[in-house]
């Protein structure tokens, strides 16, 4: 269990697991796209981002253009949760349709 816990603690929070999920749709966003796509603050996805990017989760590159450009993408660490995301989504959809059945029957 200890590599479980592992795994939640570098992805574990809504905000971490919304942030690799969009890189895995979108493959490269760059800060102002990621932000408008999670309706997340620009604080907690700063401090998401580099979180992730501390971990090795998330790559950041910077482009020297006019004004300076910083995107962002997943590293092949990163890439390695498609598995796992796929498995929570798998997983999601069957809680989604037990709760619409409950629903129906109340």
């Amino acid at each position: 269990m200890e590599a479980v816990s592992k795994t939640i603690n570098t992805v574990g929070t809504r905000h971490r697991l919304e942030v690799v999920c969009r890189l895995l749709i979108s493959g490269s966003s760059n800060f102002n796209e990621l932000k408008r796509a999670l309706r997340m603050n620009s604080t907690t996805l700063s401090r998401t981002l580099k979180f992730l990017e501390k971990r090795g989760i998330v790559d950041r590159r910077v482009t020297n253009t006019q004004p300076i450009s910083v995107n962002y993408s997943l590293t092949g660490v990163g890439q390695e949760f498609s598995d796992i995301i796929e498995c929570m989504n798998k997983w999601g959809k069957k809680l989604l349709r037990k709760d619409k059945i409950t629903l129906q029957s109340s």
